[in-house]
């Protein structure tokens, strides 16, 4: 019996060696950041010297910053995400990472081969919450905050680049004086040549307050080819758009895949639109099981395509007083709703519809409400 207790004691002991030293084996690539109490500037710093000084990251030497909650102010410069470095916090509202009174420095600048995940990020008074240049991060349950009298703001803008979004909420309300401004939930500048494509998958995007909002913007080229589970509410101003591509110089020619979203534009005291590309974009539109309405506005469409790229809708709702509809291409809907106006096309172009019904309940087998 009594050697019997020895070796179960030796036993345990030398199990308790072996986890303990796994533990410390997997930590080993794990930098944490406390905050400092009741000091959210010298909680920034800290943050800041705690990723800058992580020793030579890389694809085979990869590393997790791990933030305990705390607000976290950023002064200066922006905190730069670096390659193979993860960076998560304690829980969206737990960890918070901000900026204030800076019109022209974002709060976050993204990397390549990096993931930010688990925290909120804030831009107050100033523009812009993550910065992307050339730069194609993975974004998982951020929450992105932009509160500014500013005249232009975006919760995230990319500029050649093609982030992986799952689960995000994103938030833009701007106040400028004299009801101008120009909000941004998510804007993409510039085409991404290497391949690079970003998704949106399971998110939130609320824009409100400035003269014109946009949920997602496009300008001088699509990188964007996937949207899934996510609503947009893009509302007030003299302008709402909730997908919009600015033509000009435009690079690239490929189709958005549409799935199980909602876009709610509303309430722009001149136009209030759910998709809108203009002329000389080249972006097409595949929608399966979505809601794009574009109402409370003088005028309102549900999707504008002025390039020529077709159209197809599947099993979805689409409100718009002035058009459901208008494109310079060819489009197909089938087994969907249409509320409000005509379906138009333009003398070049086929218009057809299949099985769909208008706002009196009205069926149409094989044509298109009038």
């Amino acid at each position: 019996m009594f050697r019997t207790r020895i070796l179960t004691i030796v036993l345990s002991v030398f199990a308790c060696i072996l986890f303990s030293s796994s533990i410390t084996s997997a930590q080993i690539r794990t930098v944490t950041v406390s905050p400092v109490p009741g000091d959210p500037i010298a909680s920034g710093t800290a943050l800041k010297n705690a990723l800058a000084g992580i020793s030579s990251p890389s694809s085979t030497n990869r590393w997790l910053l791990k933030i305990e909650p705390g607000i976290y102010q950023i002064t200066g410069n922006s905190l730069l995400m670096r390659s193979w470095v993860d960076i998560e916090g304690s829980g969206i509202e737990q960890t918070t990472i901000r900026m204030t009174n800076s019109s022209t420095t974002p709060t976050i600048a993204g990397a390549s081969n990096a993931e930010l995940r688990m925290l909120t990020v804030e831009a107050i008074d100033q523009g812009t919450a993550m910065f992307n240049s050339n730069a194609h991060p993975r974004v998982y349950r951020v929450k992105f905050v932009v509160v500014t009298n500013q005249t232009q703001a975006a919760a995230m803008l990319n500029v050649s680049s093609a982030p992986r979004i799952e689960e995000c909420e994103f938030i833009v309300a701007v106040s400028a004086p004299g009801g101008l401004g120009v909000g941004y939930g998510i804007r993409f500048v510039d085409f991404t040549p290497n391949g690079a494509r970003s998704s949106i998958l399971r998110s939130r995007i609320t824009v409100y307050g400035a003269h014109t909002n946009y949920g997602v913007h496009m300008f001088r080229g699509q990188t964007i080819v996937e949207i899934q589970d996510t609503r947009m509410d893009v509302t007030g101003g003299s302008n709402t758009y909730g997908i919009y591509a600015l033509g000009g110089d435009w690079q690239g020619s490929e189709t958005i895949e549409i799935r199980n979203l909602v876009i709610n534009s509303a309430g722009g005291s001149v136009r209030s639109a759910g998709i809108w590309l203009e002329s000389g974009t080249t972006v097409g539109l595949d929608i399966y099981n979505s809601k794009i309405w574009g109402h409370v506005s003088p005028t309102t469409h549900g999707i504008f395509q002025g390039g020529n790229i077709p159209v197809g809708l599947r099993y979805s709702s689409i409100v718009g007083f002035t058009k459901t509809v208008e494109t310079v291409h060819n489009v197909g809907i089938a087994w969907t709703e249409l509320i409000g106006g005509p379906v138009t096309g333009s003398s070049t172009s086929w218009v057809g519809c299949i099985a769909v019904v208008d706002e009196l309940a009205v069926f149409y087998a094989n044509g298109c409400p009038p």
